[in-house]
C-alpha cells in the first residue's frame, strides 16, 4: 500500500494510523497531479476518495494511466458531481467551506475519463439522502440516531428516484471505475 497526499499533516496522520493498525503502507507528501514518485512502478488498484476534484482532471488521468499496472490496473473513484443545481447554489453560498482548486465533476469529466479508459463505468448515487447531513453536525446521541433513520429511508426513496434519468443526473455523488 502506498498512499500519497499534499498535505504534510494528513500523511503524518496516516503513518500514525497505519502504525497503530500494524498496516504495512508507505506514505508520500506529494501533489496528485504528478504521482513522479510513482512512476517506474506499477499498481493494480489506484483509489481517489474526494481527490479528482482538485486536480487538473486531464494531467491526472495521462499520469496515471503511467503507474496502473497494464491491462488489469484499475482506479476507483469517489467524487462529487457538479450537476445538481440546489447544490451548487449552496456551494455559491459557502465558498469559505471549499478549496479555491475545488471543481465538483461533471459529464464532461466521465467522458474524459471514457477517452483513457475505455471500460469506464460510473454509479451516480445520492439525490435526496444529502438532506439528512444536518443531523450528524448536531451533538445529540438521539438526534443523530434519528438522521441515521432518516438516511435510511432517503436512501431508499434515492433508489427509487435513480431509475428516472433526469432525476439520476441530480445526484450529488459519483463512484468510478475506471479500466484499460
Amino acid at each position: 500500500y502506498t498512499g500519497i497526499d499534499i498535505s504534510e499533516e494528513c500523511i503524518s496522520n496516516n503513518i500514525k494510523d497505519a502504525k497503530e493498525n500494524l498496516i504495512k503502507a508507505k506514505f508520500i507528501v506529494e501533489d496528485a497531479n504528478s504521482l513522479e514518485s510513482l512512476k517506474g512502478n506499477f499498481y493494480d488498484l489506484v483509489i481517489l476518495t474526494g481527490t479528482l476534484h482538485h486536480l487538473d482532471v486531464e494531467i491526472f488521468l495521462q499520469n496515471v494511466k503511467q503507474i496502473i499496472s497494464p491491462n488489469q490496473g484499475t482506479v476507483i473513484m469517489h467524487e462529487p458531481m457538479g450537476t445538481n443545481p440546489f447544490i451548487n447554489i449552496f456551494r455559491f453560498l459557502t465558498p469559505k467551506l471549499r478549496s479555491p482548486d475545488e471543481h465538483p465533476l461533471t459529464f464532461d469529466d466521465l467522458n474524459l475519463i471514457k477517452k483513457y479508459f475505455k471500460n469506464s463505468s460510473y454509479q451516480l448515487h445520492t439525490i435526496s439522502s444529502m438532506l439528512s447531513i444536518p443531523f450528524a453536525l448536531i451533538p445529540s446521541r438521539r438526534v443523530k440516531k434519528f438522521g441515521t433513520f432518516v438516511s435510511i429511508i432517503l436512501g431508499k426513496i434515492d433508489t427509487y428516484m435513480a431509475k428516472f434519468p433526469i432525476l439520476k443526473r441530480l445526484s450529488w455523488i459519483v463512484l468510478i471505475t475506471a479500466k484499460e
